[in-house]
């Protein structure tokens, strides 16, 4: 048999399904020696450790069992039942953008490390292209899918309203307003609170803020703005509104392509300010906590080119410290870490039905603590992370 390299089972159950079936067909009768280890390898043109994981399991199963120095046998005393099939483990996302492709690896490696089969399913604009991806899923006999997207627009609602009606259950780790769908990850209030927090540790007192505050934002927006301001009446420091750029009427994507819109955007707002003398030496924000690290990045440059520098003049803390950012920031940016392969494993847990290992919040929501990754950017280099 040739292993299926392509195949999302993986290498040693597609070498077990293989025996299990060569014992159904007698082609490895009971209390007969099965091929040896070396065999075995070129047969399946597979490593010795892939071949071991293969025998090992089959033998914990009792399908098969060892004699000393006589090799492996078919053991006839075991009743011979197919091995366990593989659970599904289906991803829907609209957009692939570098955010979600990070969670996307995530469960990549979670689904691997619970011998799970990961599906990643692209849903379309389109309605009738949502009836045939709700086709596809119910095919797949999985109740419970990861929804890797915010709801923005009317077709994401849709989209979600549509799975609910099939009777499928939702996991995401973005905050939405629909409170039908478990959320599974940080808390955007922790991650503002958290990231304010660290500015005020390090004695910055005139902190601003960047990113989008109308009543029409979306639920995560308004938990992100929340914390800061917690945490700025917390250290008794006031909300100043002149220290904050509003970013509301553009749409907040997950996408390092999008940079250059919020450059634009900043740099048009921070030329006012200057013009209309709000922004000055004197009454700058001394820090800002961005509402990502997108956003942050935009800012450092638009300030750069007004010079003003970070950390010098102004320190910025972003949110997500997520690995597509990387080559940007250059280990530059402070920013709250999102923990993505943690989220992973706590949704897969939750749909194999295990018990979470992570905080639970109310009936249904699974809260996972951030940290904060200190770099350049704050102005400290004092210590590497800060837990909540």
């Amino acid at each position: 048999m040739a292993l299926d390299y392509k195949n999302p089972i993986p290498l040693y159950l597609q070498i077990i399904e293989d025996i299990q079936e060569n014992i159904l067909k007698g082609v490895y009768k009971p209390n007969t020696p099965l091929p040896s280890l070396t065999e075995l390898c070129k047969m399946y043109d597979a490593g010795r450790s892939t071949i071991h994981r293969a025998l090992q399991t089959l033998i914990s199963s009792g399908k098969i069992y060892s004699r000393v120095g006589k090799g492996l046998y078919v053991n006839d005393s075991h009743p011979l039942t197919p091995f366990p099939k593989l659970k599904n483990i289906i991803v829907v996302t609209n957009s692939l953008t570098n955010v979600t492709n990070t969670y996307i690896s995530g469960f990549e490696q979670a689904a691997k490390e619970y011998e799970c089969y990961l599906h990643i399913l692209l849903a379309q604009e389109e309605r009738g292209n949502h009836d045939v991806m709700l086709k596809n899923i119910l095919s797949l006999d999985s109740k419970t899918i990861v929804f890797l997207n915010g709801i923005r627009t009317s077709e994401d609602q849709a989209l979600v309203d549509m799975m609910f009606e099939a009777g499928l259950t939702l996991v995401s780790p973005y905050y939405t307003q629909d409170k039908r769908i478990i959320f599974i990850g940080v808390n955007p209030e922790t991650i503002g609170k958290m990231a304010t927090n660290h500015l005020i540790k390090l004695g910055y007192q005139r902190i601003g803020y960047v990113g989008p505050m109308s009543e029409e934002s979306q639920p995560s927006h308004k938990l992100k703005l929340r914390g800061y301001k917690s945490a700025l009446s917390e250290n008794n420091l006031n909300f100043n509104p002149n220290l904050v750029i509003n970013l509301s009427n553009l749409q907040i994507t997950g996408n390092k392509k999008d940079i250059p819109i919020y450059q634009e955007k900043l740099n048009a707002y921070i030329n006012q300010a200057i013009k209309n003398e709000q922004i000055n030496l004197e009454n700058r924000p001394d820090a800002i906590f961005a509402y990502n690290d997108f956003i942050a990045f935009a800012l450092i440059e638009v300030l750069r080119k007004h010079n003003y520098y970070v950390p010098k003049d102004i320190a910025i803390v972003g949110d997500g410290d997520y690995e597509s950012m990387s080559h940007l920031t250059s280990g530059f940016l402070t920013s709250v870490h999102r923990p993505v392969l943690s989220i992973a494993r706590e949704s897969i847990r939750y749909i194999l039905g295990k018990k979470t290992i992570s905080k639970k919040s109310g009936p249904k929501n699974i809260y996972l603590t951030p940290q904060v990754v200190i770099r350049e950017s704050c102005g400290s280099l004092s210590f590497d992370t800060e837990n909540i």
